[in-house]
């Protein structure tokens, strides 16, 4: 079951400026420069473009949202390094927030794969695929 806190104000979306700025968002978050194509002629993926093997798990959420605290503890217990980024204290934070469509908190990214709220299935599954890379 997915949860997920809402905020009192809605975003109208536009699903392909989104994707286009949620691509742009996780390559400025996860610090990856743009690669050159490869021999194959297949540019590498943004966690594969990065340098630790494990890049980390960023939570953008808000101090008094219970299922942000919920997450952090969850990857705190599970000793996955993971950035939380605060919309309500962080310019930066709420702007990833705004341009990832907004809608509510937690937004976990992790790797390249969005995830809106706290899902440990869909959190474990996405830590798996991201591992297996």
């Amino acid at each position: 079951m997915i949860y997920q806190c809402f905020l009192p104000f809605s975003l109208s979306r536009r699903p392909l400026a989104l994707l286009t700025a949620t691509i742009i968002w996780i390559a400025f978050l996860s610090g990856a420069e743009a690669a050159p194509p490869e021999s194959s002629g297949k540019s590498k993926p943004l966690a594969e473009a990065n340098t630790p093997a494990f890049p980390p798990v960023q939570i953008i959420g808000a101090s008094w949202c219970p299922l942000c605290l919920a997450a952090e503890e969850y990857f705190r217990s599970s000793s996955v390094p993971y950035r939380m980024l605060d919309i309500d204290h962080d310019r930066d934070a709420r702007s990833a927030y705004l341009t990832l469509g907004g809608g509510g908190v937690p937004i976990i990214i992790v790797g390249t794969e969005v995830i809106r709220g706290f899902d440990r299935g869909l959190i474990d599954s996405a830590l798996h695929r991201l591992r297996a890379r």
